[in-house]
């Protein structure tokens, strides 16, 4: 990870526009330095607090129900059903995610931890709130039809069937 960072940090540096590198631009700031050492800063947060079994269980869950929610917001918004008033929310394809190709692709990773945890929980609760999510994932993921995110949930959905 750590050598990851720093060759991001030199091609950062040395790009052609250094400042839309570093921090991102006005529109998405993913694909910049900034987001690069808050994602590696989180793991590294979430890695050493995460030490037992129910909370690694409960961070999986959350990530099912975020990724979920996100995935209703960008499809209601990509049929143009808006869900506020305000002006923020007028905006076409109004996603929690920023755009629908990233809302595509939390939907895509919501849907491979879903079709995990319902093959491996034994309580109804769990496998009916999965199933919801991998429904709700799956309409996303075939309304936005961003193949980079539908390539990671079929490759991910043969892995989890092969293995």
């Amino acid at each position: 990870i750590w050598i990851y960072l720093v060759v991001f940090a030199l091609s950062s540096f040395l790009s052609i526009n250094p400042t839309d590198s570093i921090f991102g631009n006005q529109i998405k700031w993913v694909p910049s330095l900034l987001s690069v050492v808050t994602l590696v800063l989180y793991f590294y947060i979430l890695s050493t607090n995460l030490r037992s079994l129910q909370a690694i269980k409960y961070s999986i869950y959350a990530l099912i129900a975020g990724g979920t929610i996100s995935s209703i917001v960008a499809l209601l918004s990509f049929y143009g059903i808006k869900l506020s008033s305000q002006p923020f929310a007028q905006i076409p394809n109004f996603t929690l995610a920023g755009s629908l190709e990233v809302a595509s692709i939390v939907a895509a990773m919501a849907l491979l931890f879903a079709i995990s945890v319902y093959y491996n929980t034994k309580t109804v609760l769990n496998k009916g709130l999965c199933l919801v999510a991998i429904i709700v994932n799956i309409l996303v993921l075939g309304a936005i039809s961003y193949i980079p995110s539908v390539l990671i949930a079929v490759l991910g959905f043969t892995y989890l069937t092969l293995s």
